[in-house]
């Protein structure tokens, strides 16, 4: 356990858990693994409905897929329907604005 945490509140250099045992080998730095995707994907964090989250991970792990393979495919059915009612979505920064989503996708 001391491994998963570790570089959270313990100096960022290696130490051996148990006697004897040798520290693995680092993982890749986050920000090299972030270059290898960052063209084509981006990470997100969010907070999900507990039940909605659920069935996502019963479809996915019934159907043999990930989690993100669900979320995408959500996403890409959201955009293409607003896009069909609204006309087609060019990507540039805006000012957010509060609005409510149920309203916009009819739920």
């Amino acid at each position: 356990m001391d491994a998963l945490f570790g570089g959270l509140t313990m100096p960022s250099s290696p130490q051996p858990s148990q006697e004897g045992e040798q520290p693995s080998a680092a993982a890749p730095a986050a920000s090299s693994r972030q270059k290898k995707y960052k063209d084509e994907n981006e990470r997100v964090c969010t907070i999900i409905n507990v039940e909605l989250m659920n069935k996502a991970r019963y479809i996915a792990g019934k159907e043999g897929l990930n989690i993100r393979d669900i979320f995408e495919v959500g996403l890409k059915f959201v955009v293409k329907d607003y896009e069909s009612k609204n006309g087609p979505i060019h990507t540039r920064k805006t000012k957010a604005k509060k609005g409510d989503a149920s309203k916009v996708f009819d739920i």
